[in-house]
C-alpha cells in the first residue's frame, strides 16, 4: 500500500479515525463532514508530532495532504482549515486529493 511506501522512504503518515467509527460516542458517521474531517486529521497530526517530539525524532515541519474517496475530501478540508487558522503551525507544501 502507498502508506507503506511512504513510510520505508522516510515520510510520517496518519491516517484519521473519524466521528462515528472505531471507539465513538456518536451514533453516526457524519459521512463528508468538512469541520469534522479536519479536526479529526489535525487532532492526528499533533499527536503524532508530539509522540515523535518526545522519541526524539527529526521532523521537517513539511506537511502534504493526500486521500482518496473521502480521504480526498479529508485532504481538501484541512488544507482549508491549515490555509485558514493554522498556517503558523503547520507548514503545508502540496495537497493531493484523489
Amino acid at each position: 500500500p502507498l502508506v507503506t511506501r511512504l513510510a520505508s522512504q522516510g515520510y510520517v503518515v496518519v491516517g484519521s479515525d473519524y466521528l462515528g467509527l472505531g471507539k465513538s460516542n456518536y451514533a453516526y458517521h457524519p459521512y463528508l463532514h468538512s469541520a469534522s474531517e479536519a479536526s479529526a486529521t489535525i487532532d492526528a497530526m499533533r499527536a503524532a508530532r508530539s509522540v515523535l517530539q518526545h522519541l526524539k525524532t527529526p521532523l521537517s515541519g513539511k506537511v502534504m495532504l493526500s486521500g482518496y474517496s473521502q480521504g480526498g475530501h479529508t485532504a481538501m478540508a484541512t488544507q482549508r482549515e491549515i490555509e485558514a487558522h493554522l498556517s503558523k503551525e503547520f507548514q503545508l507544501v502540496a495537497s493531493a486529493s484523489i
